[in-house]
């Protein structure tokens, strides 16, 4: 019984992680098209979560028109690193203050698609090993129960 829910978590995650991985893979292929445009942020603070010591995070939100739809993102970064120290969290939200004007980044396909800050590549490669190491750890508790 052991071996079918550790094949069925496993058999999730990897499955889970494929899907990322190829979305993150699309995302990355399309973002050298993407087109800017003016945002205006309507949130901007600094989140304090007390799960196993202090961790932080920047909320971020804004909005803005793409031919006359409205957008709302609180996405800030495609690529590279997010900060997570208090120190670079609070740099990161005194850089976009509330009722500010900055730009975005946008899908023109998808303008749902969108960041403040187009940064580094995005590192699908390391979703995608993962996720297949996780596929092969479930196929071979799959395989274990059909011995059995």
């Amino acid at each position: 019984m052991f071996d079918l829910i550790v094949a069925l978590i496993l058999g999730y995650a990897s499955i889970s992680g494929l899907s990322t991985a190829l979305e993150e893979r699309k995302i990355e292929r399309r973002r050298k098209y993407w087109l800017k445009t003016q945002a205006h942020v309507t949130e901007s603070k600094v989140d304090i979560k007390y799960d196993e010591g202090k961790k932080y995070r920047a909320i971020i939100e804004y909005e803005f028109s793409v031919d006359g739809r409205h957008y709302t993102s609180k996405r800030v970064k495609i690529g590279g690193d997010m900060p997570f120290t208090k120190t670079s969290v609070e740099a990161l939200v005194a850089a976009y203050p509330i009722g500010s004007s900055t730009p975005v980044y946008y899908d023109p396909d998808q303008p749902n698609l969108c960041s403040l800050e187009v940064t580094g590549p995005i590192n699908y490669l390391v979703t995608l090993i993962i996720s297949l190491m996780l596929m092969a750890l479930a196929i071979q508790s799959a395989l274990r129960l059909f011995k059995n």
